[in-house]
């Protein structure tokens, strides 16, 4: 391990843009015919080149070893392994949408998902790569991918994920509330009016030391216990359908903005694609009402759905 920190520190990162994982999920969601594939270890089944496999070698008490492939702790691997991916899978962009070692064939009849698998299966199998059959689905129409339960038009939550977050203990110190924040900060887009509910926690995270003890209030416990009980509930959102127009709704307080992304049934029922929300930062507190008003018009609230809206 200590050689590969070397490694990590003396080598220059290869960056290469990972996947979207909004995009991802909106259109695993939107499809009818889905199929999940999980490449066994990931990173792991990309070989080192003969000089990479030297300079990754190292030394124990038990002997030296040589990797012969990529190793999870790399800093480059995520980057490289999604750029092999993307160079693989390339001219079936239509129909798959990988990220690192999940890879989603999305089809709207069986017949096409029938074809669009062999095609995939084919490019895997071509580069040698390794599937897990356990952790695979095939021709569903709902899957599990990247968190979410997807298909059918609507995307929600997965219970396992929901019941870490409902068994959290109340944090008693800055970095509990930090790791509190990062688990239901990944479901933000399904409740609405997030930032202000989670407003207590954020904070109690003012102040230069990170790792201090914070004073947990009744307003915190009822922040909890509120986002607790929204994610219970096993919130969902609708994919979006890009023939039809959306609605946006802006909503804001002297703290913070909320934002929700609509489309309309034919029924004339509107149903939400997306919930957003954030405080505002210390000088957005200083506008006034009307200059705050056309800049989440003409600038923030765009920018919050660059994704959806393409």
């Amino acid at each position: 391990m200590y050689r590969l920190r070397e490694i990590k520190r003396d080598n220059e990162t290869q960056y290469f843009p990972l996947p979207n994982i909004e995009e991802r999920v909106e259109r695993v969601a939107a499809a009818n015919y889905i199929s999940v594939l999980d490449l066994t270890k990931g990173y792991c089944q990309l070989p080192f080149t003969k000089r990479a496999e030297r300079y990754a070698g190292f030394a124990t008490n038990f002997g030296c070893y040589i990797p012969k492939t990529m190793r999870f702790v790399l800093v480059s691997a995520p980057f490289t392994f999604s750029k092999f991916m993307a160079e693989l899978l390339k001219g079936c962009e239509d129909f798959c949408v990988p990220y690192l070692d999940d890879v989603a064939i999305l089809s709207n009849s069986l017949y096409e998902h029938v074809k669009h698998l062999d095609v995939i299966l084919g490019k895997i199998g071509n580069a040698k790569l390794k599937i897990k059959p356990s952790k695979c689905s095939l021709g569903r129409k709902t899957v599990k991918y990247l968190g979410y339960v997807l298909g059918n038009g609507i995307r929600s939550n997965m219970e396992a994920k929901i019941q870490a977050i409902v068994n959290f203990p109340a944090p008693k110190t800055k970095t509990e509330i930090r790791r509190l924040i990062g688990m239901i900060g990944y479901y933000s887009r399904y409740i609405k009016d997030y930032a202000k509910i989670v407003e207590p926690l954020t904070n109690t995270l003012r102040g230069k030391n990170k790792r201090e003890q914070i004073t947990w209030t009744p307003e915190c416990q009822k922040a909890f216990d509120t986002i607790k009980g929204k994610l219970v509930e096993r919130p969902f959102l609708h994919a979006p359908d890009n023939s039809k127009p959306f609605i946006i709704q802006v909503d804001s307080s002297n703290t913070g903005t909320g934002v929700v992304l609509c489309q309309r049934e034919k029924k004339g029922e509107e149903h939400p694609i997306l919930y957003l929300s954030r405080k505002f930062i210390k000088a957005e507190l200083n506008y006034g009402k009307r200059m705050l008003r056309d800049y989440l018009r003409d600038s923030e609230t765009p920018s919050l759905f660059r994704w959806t809206t393409i």
